[in-house]
């Protein structure tokens, strides 16, 4: 009877060792509320955190925001930018109407900021890249928007979504695009050096098996060893459209190297199928791995899109060869769609999206954790105690990471500490 006993319990013990674990919860620590929406999120040295996305500036125009907290969520200093201040007097509203799209942060703890310019009452926008000291001093500014005869319009159409700096280099993501609904598309890569002067610009172009004329989009970069630049982005598999209607933006997701100084070392697809429009390729570089994650094979998140997307995540080496991918969000209930990703110093990838919910048919901000070789170490969904909220970037920092998203009606820039 003993020796009975005792076999069960090594054989209980041995199926619990060797039974597949479920991912642990990850937790929340802290919250804040900062602005009207919060896109991106950077981490410091000395584990400072940066926020950008918008703040009101008016009804229904906004100001760029940039925000500085402490590792415990105090706010430190906030900043704000529009071009000018001028009044329309035809409308009695600002000309211009700014928000940042990605914020990051050198070594030195200076912090530089990119965004969109939209002059009111033309279609399409510019450019803006802002650097500011720890203590928020403006440094340096550069920008494409127009400046002058302000009740024309004359710029073509451009926006960045992405900046990355790593010494005295900073570089940007971003793209021309078509006026008026038109569906043409070009990305492009553009470097300065630490007072914001222009070094290179450089086409974001697919692998050869793509026509270059086709449509495309840099979305996502990242700077690895050496000044390498890792640029992620959408590239369109069919030729242009005829007419502007009969646009599917059927396309690939697509990883590309640049060296310092802006040439093409390789471009490649990374198997991944992906709509224009779904949502944005993000990138995370760190040591002798390249992180993508994107949403993939449908048109979008929320619950009146034809085609649900689902999220996707691929390691891959610096040369551009895939390790491994992983995939959620497959059901109709729990469709889902990454919006930022970073590696932490274990080599763990964080990844936070915008996720269905089916108890209230809304939506949710979820972070997932990888470990080095894919395993899933731990998931958070965040309601934010409304209906819909919507993630943006993440930062890690040792076993945490700082997340951002967006609740909407009414609208409300969010940052949160989740810890594993």
């Amino acid at each position: 009877m003993i020796r009975r006993l005792l076999l069960l319990v090594v054989a209980l013990t041995i199926l619990a060792t060797t039974a597949p674990q479920s991912a642990a919860a990850l937790t929340t620590s802290w919250q804040k509320e900062l602005g009207v929406s919060l896109t991106s999120v950077a981490v410091g040295a000395h584990g400072s955190i940066y926020v950008a996305g918008s703040q009101a500036n008016g009804k229904f125009q906004t100001k760029s925001f940039l925000a500085k907290l402490s590792p415990t969520g105090t706010v430190l200093w906030t900043r704000t930018w529009l071009p000018s201040n001028k009044i329309n007097p035809a409308t009695h509203t600002p000309w211009y109407s700014a928000r940042a799209t990605a914020v990051a942060v050198a070594t030195d703890g200076t912090i530089v900021v990119t965004g969109f310019v939209e002059k009111i009452n033309c279609e399409g926008g510019g450019w803006f890249i802002r650097k500011y000291g720890p203590s928020g001093k403006t440094l340096h500014s550069f920008g494409r928007f127009q400046k002058r005869r302000l009740q024309q319009c004359t710029l073509a159409p451009q926006s960045t979504s992405a900046i990355a700096v790593r010494g005295n280099l900073v570089v940007v993501a971003g793209q021309d695009f078509g006026c008026c609904d038109d569906p043409a598309s070009d990305g492009w890569v553009r470097a300065f050096d630490g007072r914001l002067r222009p070094r290179w610009e450089a086409p974001f172009e697919p692998p050869t098996t793509i026509p270059q004329p086709w449509y495309d989009t840099a979305e996502g970069i990242s700077l690895g060893a050496g000044g390498n630049v890792y640029v992620g982005g959408w590239a369109s598999t069919e030729p242009p459209a005829s007419g502007f209607d009969t646009f599917s933006g059927v396309g690939a997701v697509v990883l590309e190297k640049l060296d310092a100084t802006g040439s093409l070392a390789w471009s490649h697809t990374t198997g991944a199928t992906m709509f224009r429009g779904s949502g944005p390729v993000s990138v995370s570089v760190r040591g002798d791995r390249a992180m993508v994650s994107a949403p993939v094979d449908g048109t979008g998140i929320r619950w009146t899109a034809s085609q649900r997307t689902h999220a996707w995540l691929g390691r891959f080496t610096l040369d551009g060869a895939l390790v491994w991918s992983r995939e959620w969000g497959l059901s109709k209930k729990h469709a889902a769609a990454p919006t930022g990703i970073s590696v932490d110093a274990s080599m763990s990838t964080w990844v936070v999206g915008t996720q269905r919910d089916p108890t209230d048919h809304g939506l949710n901000v979820f972070v997932r954790r990888f470990g080095p070789g894919g395993k899933q170490l731990g998931q958070r969904s965040i309601g934010g105690g409304v209906s819909r909220t919507e993630g943006g970037g993440i930062a890690a920092r040792a076993a945490a990471a700082y997340a951002t998203g967006t609740t909407v009606a009414p609208s409300t820039g969010r940052v949160w500490r989740v810890a594993a």
